[in-house]
């Protein structure tokens, strides 16, 4: 399996690093990842998702 993270900016830096590639141990195609990012960008938010908060509470 693999974390698939809620923003656009993940799947991008995603497809940069084939993370997808390494963590499912397939090759995902550029046709396939476009799809992919399709998707993304029609459903997720672009920016990140903070996952912690910051010293001071925030």
């Amino acid at each position: 399996g693999a974390y698939l993270c809620p923003a656009v900016e993940c799947w991008e830096a995603g497809k940069k690093r084939r993370a997808l590639n390494h963590a499912l141990s397939i090759t995902v195609s550029a046709e396939n990842w476009e799809i992919l990012l399709d998707y993304a960008r029609e459903k997720l938010p672009e920016k990140k998702v903070p996952t912690r908060v910051p010293a001071g509470g925030g």
